[in-house]
Parts: structure tokens; sequence; C-alpha cells
């Protein structure tokens, strides 16, 4: 269970999931590959990341000296998620 918000979009067999703080994107990031291994199953490793997303990246990367944060295209819905999922942190999984 998380703590804070969080959102989930699926889309055929792609999956974005939102967390309000990285540690909790890295906490069930951890937890999905050891479910999915139990299965014999695991992640795209090429398609499979954490980013910084939302309406403060921009500001809060550049206090920290890094640049622009990362984008994604998700099954063509990348426009409606940045409107829709703004100031949220993203994982995607495929």
């Amino acid at each position: 269970m998380a703590k804070g918000d969080c959102i989930v979009v699926r889309y055929a067999d792609d999956l974005v999931v939102g967390f309000e703080s990285r540690a909790e994107a890295e906490r069930f990031l951890e937890e999905f590959r050891e479910r999915l291994a139990k299965f014999g199953l695991e992640l795209h490793a090429e398609k499979t990341r954490l980013i910084e997303f939302g309406r403060f990246a921009v500001q809060n990367r550049k206090q920290r000296g890094k640049g622009k944060p990362e984008t994604f295209t998700f099954s063509r819905l990348h426009t409606l998620l940045w409107e829709a999922l703004e100031g949220w942190s993203l994982h995607r999984v495929a």
C-alpha cells in the first residue's frame, strides 16, 4: 500500500504508476519486480524507469543542477497524461 496519493494508468500492455514521492515509486518498483519474478516474468529493462514528473520537476531539477526532466510516449496518450497527471512522479512499466 502506498503512502500518499497514487495513480495507475493502464493501456493495452503498458502501465504507468504515479506516486507523490520517489521513495514510494522505488519501493513499488522493487516489490513489483519481486512479484513478477514469482511467475517467471520480468520488466523490460529498456522501457522501465523512474522519471521525475510534474509542474515542479523542471524547477526542482534546476535547483539540483540537473537538466530537463525525461519525457516518454505512452501508447499515444503522451499529451493526455501530461495534462491529467501533472504533479505526479511517474513510473512506466512495459
